[in-house]
């Protein structure tokens, strides 16, 4: 008679149990991030500069410089032809999950909404020491809804009222 395999599994185990992130209290899909369309003259300006700066670069030898350069406009045509995946956000009595990611409210230092069309996010601020700050489209959502739900578990920042100047200049230059 045949050994049996000892490493095998059997077929009806049951999966592991998901982590419970709470009752869901408001959900919504949104894009990953909001795409920016950039048309033929965009590509053609972009094209220009980095056409003089590859110059400059090479009249001044900084080799480096022109690796740069490549990279960012490598990265910038992958990005512009990658179509932004739609996340599902959800508030819950536990945190906020966005995606495959959760963040609990005991992580979440403090929450501001940007409600100025076009920019219309959700944005915490967690205690993440690399990435502490997430951005979430809210789209045609309520911000007063959400902004209720989340003052129950977490600081609001009513100075942060309006996108940051970087984030203005990104979204001018379609970045």
């Amino acid at each position: 008679m045949p050994e049996k395999n000892k490493n095998i599994e059997p077929l009806n185990q049951t999966l592991p149990k998901t982590e419970d992130y709470g009752n869901s209290l408001m959900s919504w899909q949104a894009p990953e991030y909001e795409r920016q369309e950039k048309g033929r003259t965009w590509f053609v300006g972009a094209a220009v500069i980095a056409a003089f700066l590859i110059a400059a670069s090479i009249w001044t030898r900084n080799y480096l410089l022109i690796i740069i350069i490549a990279l960012f406009a490598i990265i910038l045509y992958i990005l512009h032809k990658k179509e932004p995946l739609i996340i599902s956000i959800k508030i819950t009595e536990k945190g906020i999950r966005f995606g495959d990611k959760f963040y609990p409210y005991k992580n979440i230092e403090e929450f501001w909404i940007i409600y100025d069309p076009p920019a219309k996010t959700l944005n915490i601020k967690t205690k993440n020491t690399f990435f502490p700050q997430v951005s979430i489209e809210i789209e045609d959502h309520d911000p007063l809804k959400i902004r209720d739900l989340l003052l129950e578990y977490i600081e609001e920042n009513e100075d942060k009222t309006e996108e940051t100047n970087g984030e203005k200049l990104a979204r001018r230059l379609k970045i």
